[in-house]
């Protein structure tokens, strides 16, 4: 005998399957909204900031990690709107976000690397101070930073390579300098570890990821890559400076 459908108990209806994908659409947009706003106060942030250093004659510890506070409140907020916006691609992530298209040479973040002796030493005292069972290894952190700078100016200046295989030198350059992102990375979460002042307030991409040209429309996710590593080099410059000058006098 066929199952009636008690009386209090009522069928979906197609219109109730309609509303509710709707409602669950709407919701995803809300979300994606979210992120775009977050990812908009922190991209004017760092423009502020830029004008900002125009007007100034020489940059100011204090004043830095004032700006430094407020990109990271929108960057950490847009980072977890990230997490339930429900992306299909890093692609379609970068879209919304449209970070990428700022001048690296000039935000916080590389700004940042002129303080680089200082929150060093903070973080070296730290560790010092720690009965941290890794302890040695955290303290050779700073010295692997530099070699990780000193390896990337080598590949980056590797011209005989360059004219005789440039497949090789782009697959070895682009090899170290994500390697320099990711140990610089290490150091931050050090920072964090140890509860002194990271070296920069967030953390970078590298670009160690299968590109596919033909989904990144509009070059938004090319863009933040090359964002986030030309950061980083700018960050390295102005910590390292030194090494940067000869490395580009002695390959002139």
């Amino acid at each position: 005998m066929e199952k009636l459908t008690p009386s209090h108990e009522s069928l979906e209806t197609s219109k109730s399957r309609d509303q509710k994908i709707g409602e669950t659409a709407l919701e995803e947009t809300s979300k994606k909204e979210r992120v775009a706003t977050w990812a908009e106060r922190y991209y004017q942030t760092e423009k502020n900031y830029m004008r900002h250093r125009k007007n100034i004659v020489s940059l100011d510890y204090e004043d830095l990690v004032d700006w430094e506070n407020r990109a990271k409140i929108s960057f950490d907020a847009m980072q977890n709107a990230e997490k339930s916006a429900g992306f299909r691609s890093r692609y379609e992530r970068d879209r919304t976000e449209n970070i990428g298209f700022l001048n690296p040479d000039e935000n916080i973040e590389a700004d940042s690397g002129k303080f680089y002796i200082r929150r060093q030493r903070a973080l070296n005292k730290a560790i010092e101070e720690s009965d941290s069972k890794t302890k040695e290894e955290d303290l050779k952190a700073g010295d692997e930073l530099y070699r990780f700078v000193g390896e990337h100016l080598y590949y980056e200046h590797d011209y005989e390579t360059r004219r005789s295989d440039l497949q090789a030198y782009d697959s070895r350059r682009h090899a170290a300098h994500n390697a320099l992102i990711n140990h610089l990375n290490h150091m931050n979460d050090l920072a964090r570890q140890y509860g002194v002042t990271p070296f920069t307030f967030r953390n970078f991409e590298d670009n160690d990821f299968t590109y596919i040209k033909s989904s990144d429309v509009g070059g938004f996710t090319d863009a933040r890559s090359e964002y986030d590593r030309s950061t980083v080099e700018a960050y390295c410059r102005n910590a390292f400076s030194s090494a940067y000058e000869k490395a580009e006098k002695d390959h002139r």
